[in-house]
């Protein structure tokens, strides 16, 4: 029998340390993951549409996307994304220090499939993980990668 592929997530944060925690987080995950780690929206966005023609591209399954970052925003790549038929089936999870109203209501007005302010320990960032990829990968059901090709 053929083992699953991994889950692909993309990570796409701009804090050393709060892709340390992540990763860290990820790692206590029992889901068989493969993390793809970018550090703003213009990476983002040119590994999403494979601007390198690469090969080993494979299109994530679910991506964590902070909303301030420098040169392109989380904003700006929800925008791209989510205009893109090749890419707006993707679901995004936006992972935030933030807490304002105005953050959440432009998240989801961008239509970023949830939004989770994040964790301040690796403790609460492994329940939220936990969380999360319980509801996103064993309640919800996700279209097959490639749909939008």
């Amino acid at each position: 029998m053929v083992a699953p592929r991994p889950v692909q997530i993309l990570l796409v944060d701009d804090d050393p340390y709060g892709i340390d925690l992540m990763l860290e987080a990820l790692e206590d995950s029992p889901l068989n993951t493969k993390i793809t780690v970018l550090k703003d929206g213009v990476e983002a966005m040119s590994y999403l549409r494979n601007d390198s023609n690469s090969q080993a591209y494979v299109e994530p399954d679910f991506i964590f996307l902070d909303l301030n970052m420098p040169r392109k925003d989380g904003r700006q790549v929800l925008r791209e994304m989510k205009s893109d038929p090749r890419l707006s089936h993707i679901p995004v999870a936006v992972l935030t220090t933030s807490t304002l109203d105005e953050d959440v209501s432009e998240s989801y007005r961008l239509h970023a499939n949830c939004f989770i302010t994040k964790p301040p320990t690796i403790e609460g960032l492994v329940d939220m993980l936990n969380s999360v990829q319980n509801f996103w990968f064993n309640t919800a059901v996700l279209p097959s990668a490639g749909i939008g090709h």
